[in-house]
């Protein structure tokens, strides 16, 4: 299985600039709800599992990988087994995507 590593500091950095583009998209009252009941943020306290989620959701080709092993600094990431016979695609767009937009 080919593996592909994503820094942890580039995906958080990623995130939270995901999250004020969107915060500066919403209405006042909106933002006053965004802010007392969901989780705003906290990135640097969530998990490498967490982060991981969170790219998951964002980018529809990450539901094609998963999540292999960490470092302090890195993730690695490796295309499911059930789609194995697309990884060398797969692993292209997920490289592609890293570089786009971290």
């Amino acid at each position: 299985m080919k593996t592909y590593s994503i820094s942890i500091s580039r995906a958080k950095d990623f995130l939270a600039k995901r999250l004020v583009r969107n915060m500066l998209q919403v209405e006042e009252e909106e933002l006053y709800n965004l802010i007392r009941y969901e989780s705003v943020g906290g990135f640097e306290q969530m998990t490498n599992q967490q982060i991981f989620s969170h790219l998951v959701d964002i980018f529809p080709e990450f539901k094609f990988i998963q999540f292999v092993s960490e470092t302090k600094n890195l993730i690695e990431v490796g295309v499911k087994d059930e789609f194995a016979q697309s990884e060398n695609g797969i692993m292209t767009d997920i490289a592609r995507i890293i570089q786009m937009k971290f």
